[in-house]
């Protein structure tokens, strides 16, 4: 469909190519989480052992990736589909044409666990209706959303 390619596949005509030495990244990071792992915790832990993002080149020629995993490109890995071999296109889930990474069961549990640990939180959908441009990006050390506050004294 385009964009780049997913982290542990390689493009392999109008289809994807399971990636073993990524792969195994993936799937290691899927039991993590299933496992109770934090995501912050996950993340340090790829800075610790030097697990990074694919290095590749963009459209205009530039190298970019290489990067330690964030919580961001953790939280979006094991959202998505794409690894049980289905295709997330404009919010609808397809059968993909491509190999699985991890089985069906690893993803229903790593689902589960991600939906209890939301707490109820707010999503950042909620955010958008605000005019505070850091709402809902901003974290403290323990990764809870700095919320805003607003104060007016003599119409100041």
């Amino acid at each position: 469909m385009g964009g780049s390619v997913p982290y542990g596949f390689n493009q392999d005509g109008r289809t994807l190519e399971i990636r073993e030495d990524e792969a195994s990244n993936v799937r290691w990071i899927f039991e993590q989480v299933a496992g109770g792992v934090s995501i912050v915790d996950l993340a340090d832990h790829c800075i610790s052992s030097g697990i990074k993002t694919r290095l590749r080149e963009n459209s205009k020629g530039k190298m970019v990736g290489g990067l330690p995993f964030s919580r961001g490109h953790l939280y979006q890995l094991v959202s998505n589909p794409i690894y049980i071999g289905k295709i997330r296109h404009k919010g609808t889930i397809y059968e993909g044409q491509h190999d699985a990474i991890i089985d069906q069961g690893l993803w229903d549990k790593v689902q589960a666990v991600l939906t209890e640990r939301c707490n109820g939180k707010r999503k950042s959908s909620e955010y958008k209706a605000s005019t505070a441009p850091l709402l809902g990006k901003l974290y403290d050390a323990s990764g809870q959303t700095f919320v805003v506050s607003h104060s007016q004294k003599e119409g100041r």
